[in-house]
């Protein structure tokens, strides 16, 4: 029997490896920080002015008073506390300060008594000099010259009387005020303003 000949078998080369990938790059780290991502929202800055936020604040002062001439039993009560005897001075000071007021007071009122009695004296005495001056210059044929003279001293006393009364009743309506206002200023009240509370912007976005 004859033999067919074999087709030669050559040997298959490998196959090729895959070329390994070069290496990253390494990060830059000088800055300190790494890199992001190309995808990553950035982060919001907290310094926009758009959303920017003022806040309102407020100053309150609160400051004790009482009409009376003397402290709430309470704050004498602390006073004493502080120092013994305390209460008893304050109040012994304030009845003094009461007796010399009232005795100013009585002072100050039989003064305008007693000016009020020596003007009505003095406008008496000039009005019955000036009806005699009138009256003898009338006697004497100069009609003008008397007339002038009572009509002159009778509008003189009806002009202060009448600048009195408006001064006694305005006076009249200050103590009036006084006596009904709900507070009696302090002595420090005038040097020292209440301080007003501070103003800014309200909340809100530019």
């Amino acid at each position: 029997m004859s033999r067919q000949p074999q087709p030669s078998r050559q040997p298959h080369p490998p196959p090729a490896k895959p070329a390994d990938p070069e290496p990253a790059p390494p990060p830059n780290r000088s800055s300190g920080a790494a890199e992001k991502p190309a995808d990553a929202e950035p982060a919001p800055s907290a310094n926009r002015s758009s959303g920017a936020t003022e806040f309102a604040s407020e100053q309150v002062s609160v400051r004790p008073a009482f009409p009376a001439p003397l402290p709430p039993p309470g704050l004498l009560a602390k006073y004493n506390e502080a120092f013994p005897g305390c209460a008893e001075r304050i109040v012994t000071m304030t009845e003094r300060q009461i007796r010399h007021r009232h005795a100013l007071e009585s002072r100050v009122v039989d003064g305008k008594l007693a000016a009020e009695r020596t003007g009505q004296k003095l406008a008496f005495a000039l009005v019955f000099a000036a009806l005699v001056v009138g009256g003898g210059l009338i006697a004497y044929d100069k009609d003008s010259g008397g007339l002038t003279a009572i009509i002159g001293a009778l509008a003189s006393v009806v002009a202060i009387f009448v600048y009195g009364r408006r001064k006694e009743a305005e006076e009249r309506r200050q103590k009036r005020a006084d006596l009904t206002s709900p507070r009696l200023r302090l002595p420090d009240d005038e040097a020292t303003p209440e301080p007003a509370a501070s103003s800014s912007q309200a909340p809100g976005r530019e």
